[in-house]
C-alpha cells in the first residue's frame, strides 16, 4: 500500500518471493500492491495514477491475483506479463503473455488474450480490442526474458 513516484530519470524493478516482479518507469505514481500471501491473501491491488508498469509473474504466483486500477481501467492478473499504460486520452493494457481482464472501472471486464491491447478510453468511448503495440511488445519480451531465471528458481535475488 505504499505511494511511489518515479523521477523523470529514473526507472524502479521491484521483486517478490511472491512471485511477481514489477517495472515502474519513468514519471510514474502509483500505489503498490501488497505481497500475495502464501496461503491466504492471495488477492492483491494497486492503483496507477499515470505512467506505465510492467508486470511478469513466475510459478510462485499461481493462484494469487494482482487488481490494478488507473483512472478510468480496472486491470485483474492471475498470471502472465503486460504492461498498464495511463495516458491522457486512457488506459492501455498491452498483453504479452497470459490473459488479462480489463474493463471500464464500475463496468463488465472482458479477457485480452497474448498478442492484444485494450484501451480504454476516459471520454466515455467504448473501448477498443486490438494488437499489442510493437514497441511494448518487444518491451515485454526483453523484461518477460531478463527475469524469467529468477521466477522460475523461486529464490530472492
Amino acid at each position: 500500500g505504499a505511494h511511489l513516484t518515479v523521477p523523470a530519470a529514473a526507472e524502479i524493478e521491484l521483486a517478490s518471493a511472491g512471485g511477481m516482479v514489477i517495472q515502474v518507469t519513468a514519471g510514474t505514481e502509483l500505489t503498490l500492491p501488497a505481497i500475495p500471501g502464501r496461503w491466504f491473501g492471495r488477492r492483491v491491488a494497486g492503483a496507477l495514477r499515470h505512467g506505465e508498469i510492467r508486470v511478469t509473474t513466475g510459478p510462485a504466483f499461481h493462484g494469487a491475483r494482482l487488481h490494478v486500477d488507473t483512472p478510468e481501467a480496472a486491470v485483474e492478473v492471475s498470471g502472465t506479463t503486460l504492461a498498464v499504460i495511463c495516458e491522457p486520452v486512457g488506459t492501455c493494457v498491452c498483453v504479452y503473455e497470459g490473459v488479462v481482464r480489463v474493463g471500464p472501472r464500475g463496468a463488465a471486464a472482458e479477457s485480452v488474450p497474448s498478442g492484444r491491447r485494450r484501451f480504454v478510453f476516459n471520454d466515455g468511448r467504448p473501448p477498443e480490442l486490438a494488437d499489442i503495440r510493437p514497441m511494448e511488445n518487444q518491451k515485454l519480451g526483453m523484461f518477460r526474458d531478463s527475469r524469467r531465471a529468477w521466477l522460475e528458481s523461486g529464490s530472492e535475488k
